[in-house]
């Protein structure tokens, strides 16, 4: 037989390094490491649509949410009629929504989504429904500001704007 130990761990050398740990593998490990999450990441993308739309598909039932509003007696302001190729795409009433005032708020767009024009209804002045709702480069008008309610219309263009503001309406829904 040899002379030579087997290539274990020898007597005395507890926890000492089997192989050699170089500066050059480090940055291997690091390249394979970068390489598999933008494996992963273009995989991913690969296998998912881009871009969603989810924020601009039809809501069904928003004059499902405005009857009950206007069943507990109040009156909220809403487009009675839209353009062709409009849509409603969100509406929320929340009698409770902030320290106890109710809040109503709807949104269309265009069938591309291109445009958008909605309204705030709620109990907050003018200056910080705008500031907190309406994005930059929007159009805004400021429908009602004195009493319980200040309703803002918002829109991505003054045309858009005032159609949606000529078609506001406080009408009970038939239902």
């Amino acid at each position: 037989m040899s002379d030579q130990e087997p290539t274990s761990v020898q007597p005395g050398m507890v926890g000492a390094r089997r192989y050699p740990r170089t500066f050059n593998g480090l940055i291997g490990s690091l390249v394979v490491l970068v390489v598999a999450v933008g494996g992963c990441a273009v995989l991913q993308n690969v296998n998912h649509s881009t871009v969603s739309n989810a924020a601009c598909s039809a809501v069904p039932d928003w004059q499902t949410t405005l009857t009950q509003a206007q069943g507990a007696g109040v009156l909220l302001d809403y487009p009675g009629s839209l353009p062709a190729g409009w849509m409603v795409t969100n509406a929320a009433w929340d009698n409770d929504a902030v320290n106890g005032q109710p809040r109503w708020r709807i949104g269309t767009h265009n069938s591309d989504c291109s445009q958008f024009a909605g309204l705030i209804e709620e109990q907050a002045p003018a200056r910080t429904l705008i500031s907190a709702v309406v994005g930059s480069g929007e159009v805004t008008r400021t429908l009602a500001g004195t009493g319980r309610m200040t309703i803002v219309a918002h829109a991505t263009s003054q045309a858009a704007l005032d159609q949606f503001v000529a078609s506001l309406t406080r009408a009970k829904l038939k239902g």
